[in-house]
């Protein structure tokens, strides 16, 4: 990060997420690397797209959760709003880049450049996935540049090595969380312009195997 910079801001598109991503036995597990490896970094973490699975999973998280690092997660439902959201902290470059790369997650099939997220797109004109184009200019390019100067090498990330080897596995819907969730499926990932309905959402009986341990700390 440049000098000043200290916190990072986290942007989580919840379209299609399964329990298994984004239970609170998970969830805990990673307030706990956050709180202990990366204190005050955090800076604020923006859902969107969340369905109400998800908020009612929010809800029974938040009590073991500190008040300072919940009021940093910002849950948007709305399609007015995500756009919104999104200029007010990041520039317009970066804005664009974000809600074209959620464009492009959604396509069914995923498109090879998508799924290949590290590699540069053959057509100039075509989305780049590996970032906006001052964050390429300035970072990647300049990174290959240097490494290869100084014949630097770097570990494959496991994405890249299991998309090689095609062991990418498909994630696959279940648990009784899931069904919960079904009286909501009328409602699009972001199509509602209403945030309040999502807010009315009770916690959920979540199952054991997702249920944040009775004797978790909880951070104060």
């Amino acid at each position: 990060m440049p000098p000043g910079v200290s916190t990072w801001v986290f942007v989580i598109d919840c379209t299609g997420m399964t329990i298994q991503a984004c239970n609170p036995k998970l969830g805990y597990g990673v307030t706990q690397v956050m709180a202990n490896h990366y204190p005050e970094r955090l800076g604020l973490v923006i859902c969107v797209n969340h369905n109400p699975v998800f908020q009612g999973i929010w809800k029974a998280m938040k009590v073991f959760i500190h008040p300072n690092t919940s009021s940093k997660v910002k849950l948007v439902k709305s399609k007015s709003k995500v756009k919104q959201t999104f200029l007010e902290v990041f520039p317009s470059e970066l804005t664009d880049w974000i809600l074209e790369e959620m464009r492009q997650n959604k396509i069914k099939p995923l498109p090879s450049t998508q799924r290949e997220f590290w590699n540069k797109p053959s057509d100039s004109g075509r989305h780049d996935p590996r970032g906006c184009s001052s964050y390429i200019e300035k970072y990647i390019e300049r990174s290959e540049k240097e490494n290869a100067a100084f014949e630097i090498l770097h570990k494959a990330h496991p994405n890249i090595m299991d998309s090689i080897k095609g062991k990418v596995v498909s994630v696959k819907k279940s648990s009784e969380l899931e069904k919960k969730s079904s009286p909501f499926h009328h409602v699009d990932s972001c199509n509602s312009d209403s945030d309040e309905e999502f807010e009315q959402i009770e916690m959920l009986d979540i199952p054991d195997e997702f249920k944040v341990p009775d004797d978790a700390v909880k951070f104060t």
